[in-house]
């Protein structure tokens, strides 16, 4: 008899974290709130992510690896909400912040955004452990589309437009995509004062490893520059940094030399 009751008692304290969670995803489904009227739910955690994923109800599964860092990935996400907002009956669509570090950043986004979808935030660790499972390329974003006993049917790495979706999730062609480039579609962002000695180290590996061509430099105290840099998205904190893209698909900010050259390996490997 106490062991019953032991058991029970454990069984509760593993899903008394996942209450509000369960809350939460049953007022989002009521039919004012899942197709396309208001915000999506924000939830973080790996298991948050799971119990989404398990207790909807969809012929496809769309899942979105973004960041706030990456630009890329910013102006992609309207893109993504759109076709949700169209296909929500058959599709569900969640927006996964990974690589991030910031949940206050990432909170503040969603309510500022928007967007119907959902937006779960992965801890570090959390992020680690889905790229392992995933097999997730070292850029962002990257969208993975799922069939709904879990097998995957397709992946894009880098920024697509809401058209690529509308065809991924009707099934049509797609061009294959395994996340990786070449040097030539390489892109270095510089963001800093020009008079800070760490800006200017960073410039000069950025120039090094991408060529001059290739590097764009923007001061953030030049009002002019900061609305450039707005509208194209590019991080705002932490200066200076070089962030390197490829194409349409982006690498973390870099605050060092040793750091840029790393990322840009893991891009090009």
């Amino acid at each position: 008899m106490a062991r019953r009751v032991v058991e029970k008692l454990w069984v509760l304290l593993v899903l008394l974290p996942l209450i509000p969670v369960i809350l939460t995803v049953l007022e989002w489904k009521e039919p004012s709130r899942r197709h396309g009227a208001g915000p999506g739910p924000f939830l973080a955690g790996r298991r948050s992510l799971d119990s989404l994923i398990d207790s909807s109800s969809y012929d496809l599964l769309l899942v979105n690896l973004w960041a706030t860092w990456c630009p890329s990935c910013m102006r992609e996400l309207p893109e993504i909400d759109d076709v949700y907002r169209e296909k929500s009956e058959d599709l569900l669509a969640v927006a996964v912040c990974i690589d991030d570090p910031s949940l206050e950043e990432v909170r503040s986004y969603h309510s500022s955004s928007g967007l119907s979808m959902p937006i779960v935030w992965l801890s570090a660790e959390e992020s680690a452990d889905l790229r392992a499972d995933w097999d997730l390329p070292r850029v962002l974003p990257v969208t993975l589309l799922f069939d709904p006993e879990g097998s995957e049917l397709s992946r894009a790495a880098g920024a697509r437009t809401g058209e690529f979706f509308r065809r991924m999730i009707a099934g049509a062609e797609v061009p294959a995509d395994t996340g990786t480039a070449s040097p030539s579609e390489m892109h270095v962002n510089v963001v800093g004062s020009p008079s800070d000695s760490a800006y200017s180290a960073l410039l000069s590996t950025a120039v090094e490893l991408a060529g001059r061509e290739r590097v764009s430099v923007f001061d953030p105290s030049d009002p002019l520059q900061k609305r450039r840099m707005d509208s194209l998205h590019l991080p705002d904190t932490g200066y200076p940094y070089a962030q390197a893209c490829y194409g349409p698909a982006c690498g973390r900010p870099a605050r060092s030399p040793q750091e840029l050259r790393s990322t840009m390996e893991e891009l090009i490997d």
